[in-house]
């Protein structure tokens, strides 16, 4: 298993969208992803690897990178934690925050989901699971209405490939600003049920 988590923290160019739990989103999500009784993953540059407030472009140079690495036996996770933004001249496409993402550059600042799409779909790993933490996460499946139906049309051949999303299309996710020590709260129960399992 191979794993890039990619976090955003901290906006330089966009001040108030600084969401300082993030940082703590990653710090939990290794522990129980590098923990061998549980997910297991070797903590190695091949196969883990943590972002927290990169760019834009140095975020999809090394998630790249890594799919490159991958085979068919390996399961590669995609994990994202940030904002997620629209465009209002193009609603159909989810944008991830980065760390030079401006508020009025969206488009230019942001990763897209297209931009997620091509490298993901490319990649020779057995199974690949998208993780997002975000605004109108389900956006980025390719869905344009509810969570209900999983956007085929936009992804093509899905098989091998599995989303975990902590909001639908117009929900927006949710942390605690006045508690900074404690992960956002999708993650945080993301890393319960990997640590304990589900009910």
């Amino acid at each position: 298993t191979k794993a890039i988590l990619i976090g955003n923290s901290e906006y330089p160019h966009w001040p108030k969208g600084n969401i300082q739990n993030i940082v703590v989103n990653l710090k939990k999500l290794k522990t129980v992803l590098c923990n061998s009784d549980l997910v297991g993953i070797k903590d190695h540059p091949d196969n883990y690897i943590e972002l927290l407030n990169y760019n834009k472009v140095d975020i999809l140079v090394k998630v790249n990178d890594l799919i490159d690495k991958c085979n068919f036996e390996d399961t590669l996770i995609i994990y994202y934690a940030g904002h997620g933004l629209l465009d209002l001249s193009d609603m159909k496409k989810l944008y991830l925050a980065t760390g030079d993402t401006r508020d009025n550059g969206t488009k230019f600042t942001c990763i897209s989901s297209d931009e997620l799409k091509e490298p993901l779909m490319k990649c020779k790993a057995g199974n690949k699971i998208m993780i997002l933490d975000c605004c109108f996460a389900a956006k980025a499946a390719g869905l344009q209405s509810d969570a209900a139906s999983l956007g085929i049309s936009y992804w093509g051949n899905t098989e091998g490939v599995y989303f975990l999303m902590s909001s639908d299309v117009d929900v927006p996710s949710r942390f605690d600003p006045k508690d900074s020590t404690i992960p956002t709260f999708f993650t945080q129960k993301l890393v319960q049920t990997i640590s304990e399992g589900s009910d």
